[in-house]
């Protein structure tokens, strides 16, 4: 596997394999607002499904100062496909949360795989952390089964204090 990283701050991109990554922006707003107002990609967040565009840029504009948030393209059409994002960072422990979404129309294509090893390694790598956690509703089995395949391991015994239908999985990197 190769992994192709090119970096200037705030203009870097990531390819592999099938996706390429890119450090969100403004002009993503319209392919934001799809995401994150569509209601199958949505239904196991809780999420106003009714933001307008001027609510979109705003978000962007914040987790653009805040996050390391991506968009997920197809590589070779370089078509918009989802998101995602390495935030709640937290530098004392080395850690961060993972968040992740994608148009029904791209699910089940390895675009998500391919782009969370990407972002794992960015985080590892980069952002020297050691620790990365992502939340999922416990009755969305494909996110599950999505983690897993990338090596997090459910932390059964961790409760997410915020919702109570989640289950918590933890990726570690492995301490030679």
């Amino acid at each position: 596997m190769s992994i192709e990283t090119k970096s200037k701050e705030k203009n870097k991109h990531m390819v592999l394999n099938n996706v390429f990554l890119k450090y969100i922006d403004t002009t993503d707003t319209k392919n934001i607002h799809k995401l994150r107002t569509d209601p199958e990609v949505n239904k196991f967040m809780k999420r106003d499904l009714n933001q307008s565009l001027e609510e979109m840029q705003s978000l962007i504009e914040e987790r653009m100062d805040t996050t390391h948030y991506f968009t997920i393209n197809t590589r070779d059409t370089q078509q918009f496909a989802g998101t995602i994002t390495i935030w709640r960072i937290n530098i004392e422990k080395n850690s961060a949360e993972l968040g992740y979404a994608l148009l029904p129309e791209f699910q089940g294509k390895g675009l998500m795989s391919s782009a969370i090893q990407l972002v794992l390694n960015y985080a590892i790598f980069t952002l020297k952390l050691n620790h990365i956690e992502a939340k999922t509703v416990r009755d969305n089995i494909k996110s599950r089964q999505l983690l897993e395949k990338n090596g997090f391991i459910l932390l059964p015994d961790v409760i997410d204090e915020n919702n109570a239908d989640n289950v918590i999985y933890a990726y570690t990197m492995k301490q030679n």
